[in-house]
């Protein structure tokens, strides 16, 4: 017995941590940077390559591995299956209404993302537009923060959003 409450108390106390990791999406033009993570668990980066156009680097645990952008689309068309007829089934939960998205819940599960970092510069090229841009600029900068109107050809972005799967959980169950 104190055997089964033992595994069931490691069961839950995994179950929680998975909960209470941390998804966030990284985005930084400057570094070249794009990064997907779940906590320190599961991390995928897309890396810009002169040769292979781009790459994919995969790191799970201790595992970690790269592939190019080219071979997946290669080998997509090579066990490219061939088209079957369309069929109208009934699904299973046919009951359940026509959609489980309402706008309440999709605003709800939007609201449970965090930015944590947003810097946005641009340059438009054009002189005449860029002074046409920067009250609105001015003013979203005075509100939020974050962005950068500039006359001197840069371009960049930085974002940095989380989310714990704990939150949309909740922000899906509750009515």
């Amino acid at each position: 017995m104190t055997v089964f409450l033992i595994i069931l108390g490691i069961l839950l106390a995994i179950t929680a941590l998975l909960l209470w990791f941390p998804i966030g999406l990284q985005i930084n033009t400057r570094k070249s940077l794009y990064c997907v993570n779940y906590g320190p668990l599961i991390q995928a980066r897309l890396i810009p390559d002169p040769e292979e156009l781009l790459l994919i680097q995969m790191k799970v645990l201790f595992w970690k591995r790269h592939w190019s952008v080219l071979d997946v689309r290669t080998k997509q068309e090579k066990t490219k299956k061939p088209e079957k007829p369309e069929t109208k089934n009934k699904t299973r939960f046919s009951h359940l209404g026509e959609s489980s998205f309402s706008p309440s819940k999709i605003r709800r599960l939007l609201r449970t993302f965090r930015i944590r970092e947003f810097h946005w510069e641009l340059d438009t090229g054009s002189p005449v537009l860029n002074a046409k841009l920067f009250p609105v600029f001015f003013l979203s900068d005075y509100r939020w923060g974050g962005t950068d109107l500039n006359f001197e050809g840069r371009n960049s972005l930085a974002l940095r959003i989380e989310n714990r799967p704990i939150r949309i959980l909740t922000a899906w169950i509750h009515p």
